[in-house]
């Protein structure tokens, strides 16, 4: 389907390339990322596979796991492009990860022979293999780069300083410390069982404590990116909020507190670049539905809520709105109204159930849309493709067929009223 990521020569090809997978469906992007992850030196596959990263985060397609993507699995949702790393942020840029991944392989020694023979054959969604070799890497990891140097070949590799280095080696520990306990609350909220306060509420008390004696900036900023992290992998956002403000109250510290509003931040920034940029509807549809739950947190009055943050979330509201309504009408009219043409009688079955699944995509994201406002704004706009798609649709369409766009679109009462229409008229 594309050439591969070592015959990339410039920018436009790679531009291209992303372009062409961006519309790939789900079984060609499982081969693609199937090919990447069987190179033996991957060279530019991670630019090439960078805008899918949401969209596999979905998906979840069986990779195989490696010792370096299991060392990073834990900050996966705080990883972000070189291009988009600020100093002083939660994030880690993803150009850093060949050289910490060197690194600590290198300082296990004989030990990582050892976890690469126990990781071979385990898939990235083997929950338990996860947790278990986790169990075994990430504390091991984080107690090497708690006190590691600085690779000599750090500023070479990555353009960065060494005041970097000491930054994003002690949040990375910070994190991977506590990665084990947060992968079993992740683990059983997916079970439906919700964590608790007391895990979150241990899993910061334990980050301030590695931070000691920093109460200042650094600390903020390692604690946000565990903050984050905590936010990403678990539900109940206020919940993380209200311990970081208590355990801000209960130690005269300040960082917990200042951390939550970095990770308050950088979500907010992440799930509104996204919703905006995203290429697929589904997976921008789950970031709406995470982002709403969010700003209900932040609005509503509760620990979580804080004043500083309301006038960033009805803000926010107002922006997604406005991206919501402009994206909603293109796709309309791109992906379903301008394939109306394809709804004949000689139509494959492959064609209409790609129609309906579009159909149900822009359903999905309507709804996921809906409490960011402008409900009357996408009621109008269904409507307006119902009536389009019935006026435009050939003559020798399949009535059922159509009937079938306009219920999804409407409901099951729009699309009966057309199918008797339709039979009144040729009666």
């Amino acid at each position: 389907m594309a050439q591969p990521p070592d015959t990339i020569s410039s920018r436009s090809a790679l531009r291209e390339l992303q372009e062409t997978l961006s519309r790939a469906g789900d079984g060609q992007i499982a081969e693609v990322v199937s090919l990447v992850d069987r190179l033996p030196e991957r060279g530019g596959a991670d630019a090439l596979l960078a805008p899918l990263r949401a969209r596999l985060q979905l998906l979840r397609p069986a990779r195989p796991l490696s010792l370096l993507r299991l060392l990073f699995l834990p900050v996966d949702s705080v990883i972000v492009v070189a291009a988009g790393w600020r100093r002083n942020s939660i994030t880690l840029p993803r150009s850093t990860l060949a050289c910490l991944g060197a690194q600590v392989r290198g300082l296990l020694g004989q030990e990582a022979g050892e976890l690469d023979r126990q990781i071979e054959g385990i898939l990235r969604d083997d929950d338990a293999g996860v947790l278990r070799l986790g169990k075994l890497l990430w504390p091991r990891a984080a107690a090497l780069l708690a006190k590691a140097p600085m690779p000599a070949n750090w500023a070479a590799a990555t353009g960065l300083t060494a005041a970097d280095y000491t930054d994003l080696a002690r949040s990375l520990a910070v994190v991977l410390r506590e990665a084990s306990a947060i992968e079993v609350m992740a683990q059983q909220a997916a079970r439906g069982h919700g964590p608790a306060a007391a895990p979150i509420l241990a899993c910061l008390g334990s980050a301030v404590e590695q931070m000691a004696p920093d109460t200042g900036s650094r600390a903020a900023q390692s604690i946000g990116m565990l903050v984050a992290v905590l936010i990403a992998r678990l539900p109940g956002v206020e919940q993380i909020l209200t311990s970081a403000g208590d355990l801000s109250n209960a130690l005269a510290n300040p960082a917990p507190r200042a951390a939550a509003d970095l990770a308050i931040d950088f979500v907010l920034d992440s799930i509104e670049a996204s919703v905006g940029t995203q290429q697929d509807l589904t997976s921008a549809a789950g970031e709406l539905t995470r982002l709403a739950l969010l700003l209900d947190t932040l609005e509503q009055p509760g620990p979580a809520s804080r004043p500083i943050r309301k006038p960033r979330a009805l803000q926010l509201r107002r922006d997604v709105d406005r991206i919501c309504r402009a994206r909603f009408e293109t796709e309309v009219s791109s992906r379903l109204l301008g394939h109306t043409d394809q709804l004949t009688a000689q139509a494959p079955d492959s064609v209409i159930t790609g129609l309906e699944a579009t159909a149900l995509e822009l359903r999905r994201f309507e709804a996921a849309a809906r409490p960011f406002g402008s409900v009357p704004h996408y009621e109008r706009v269904l409507r307006d493709c119902a009536r389009s798609l019935t006026n435009a649709a050939p003559e020798d369409a399949n009535p059922v067929d159509v009937a079938r766009l306009v219920e999804i679109l409407q409901g099951p009462e729009a699309g009966l009223a057309w199918l008797q229409s339709v039979g009144g008229m040729s009666g």
